[in-house]
């Protein structure tokens, strides 16, 4: 009996253990990074929802400009997303992958712009 009792409560521990686990791994929400551009800052938004393992949302730069993330993914605790942006006639796109550190999300953006490969690092804070 004791036993039993024993096991069905180490059952419901784990289970209370991973539910939390998961809502810290949750991207949703708004999300504020600033970085500098030209001697500029600029404030950049992420508006993200994740549903299971898939995430939807925009990000907002420059001039507000919203553009839809494609292809926004969950996968052992790592978001991955892309956003494909056109100017004067041109599309280029920007691939990010990040992780969540308390009310933080860090991590890089990847893009190619006149055939150069470009990294940055952002951190982006939970605003919502």
């Amino acid at each position: 009996m004791i036993r039993r009792q024993f096991l069905a409560l180490s059952a419901l521990t784990l289970l209370a253990l991973t539910s939390a686990n998961a809502a810290d791994k949750n991207f949703t929400g708004k999300w504020l990074y600033t970085w500098e551009r030209q001697g500029m800052k600029v404030e950049t938004t992420f508006d993200l929802k994740q549903e299971g393992d898939k995430v939807t949302g925009t990000v907002s730069g420059m001039a507000g400009m919203k553009t839809e993330i494609q292809d926004g993914a969950v996968k052992d605790g790592l978001l991955t997303f892309k956003v494909v942006r056109e100017r004067n006639g041109n599309k280029f796109s920007s691939d990010y992958a990040g992780k969540l550190e308390g009310d933080s999300l860090k991590g890089k953006i990847s893009m190619e712009i006149q055939g150069q490969k470009r990294e940055r690092e952002f951190e982006a804070k939970r605003a919502e």
